[in-house]
């Protein structure tokens, strides 16, 4: 422990420091005091939103680029990762509600959503499912540069292992029948993942599921799942209604 404190940068930094001021050992300990309170003070700045290198220099090294949405700071997207973080939860809640035993779910998410909802799940990014890691770069559907998300496949390179659904999301319906919420959801959903991965619109079908409120799960919510189907012709004669 002590040689590794010694070889740190801090460490390195105030040894410099000391020996800049004379090498006393008061001047030693000012400087280590010093640097410290400076690395302390520089770790707050995310923490209030600041940062000391300039919006277009962290913008140009901004490397999280499978969220699709632009430059977040650092406060920013530990806010997104909270709300994403209890958006999976209630999902993973939901799906563990609506599911029987050896269903199955294949997604991008699959931290929460796939522990607490117990389902088998196939991960497009690789982590969890073996045929994805094993692909060679240049037959991966998509690289969004991003560790732990440079080795994404679409959510239909899974049709041939017949998943129960496909990405899952939760949604609070209007007041009125289920039919009319879910229509609007399944519209919005089928318009952003159908233009990422044309071939998903031709092996699934939507459909909604009203959740019981419980612990993480409001009153009132539903799931909208992407059921899986061998059927194109079941798929084109479902999505021709809500995407003529």
């Amino acid at each position: 422990m002590a040689s590794s404190a010694a070889g740190s940068p801090l460490a390195v930094s105030a040894s410099a420091a000391g020996v800049a001021s004379g090498g006393g050992g008061g001047g030693r300990r000012a400087a280590a005091l010093a640097t410290g309170a400076t690395a302390v003070l520089l770790g707050l700045g995310p923490t209030f939103d600041l940062s000391l290198a300039p919006r277009g220099l962290r913008e140009a090294l901004y490397f999280r680029g499978f969220q699709g949405g632009g430059y977040q700071s650092e406060l920013e997207r530990w806010r997104t990762a909270v709300e994403n973080g209890e958006r999976f939860a209630l999902i993973g809640r939901g799906l563990a509600q609506v599911s029987q035993p050896g269903d199955s779910i294949a997604c991008g998410a699959i931290g929460a959503s796939g522990s607490r909802s117990r389902l088998r799940v196939y991960d497009r990014n690789g982590l969890v499912s073996r045929e994805v890691a094993r692909l060679e770069r240049a037959e991966l559907g998509g690289d969004s540069g991003t560790a732990g998300h440079d080795r994404r496949v679409p959510w239909s390179f899974f049709a041939e292992d017949a998943p129960t659904w496909f990405e899952p999301y939760a949604f609070e319906p209007a007041p009125g029948p289920l039919e009319e919420s879910e229509a609007q959801a399944a519209r919005l959903v089928g318009r952003s993942l159908f233009a990422r991965d044309p071939a998903l619109r031709g092996c699934c079908v939507p459909e909604a599921r009203r959740l019981q409120a419980a612990p993480g799960i409001p009153p009132g919510w539903a799931l909208l799942l992407l059921r899986y189907t061998p059927d194109p012709e079941e798929a084109r004669r479902a999505w021709e209604r809500l995407l003529p």
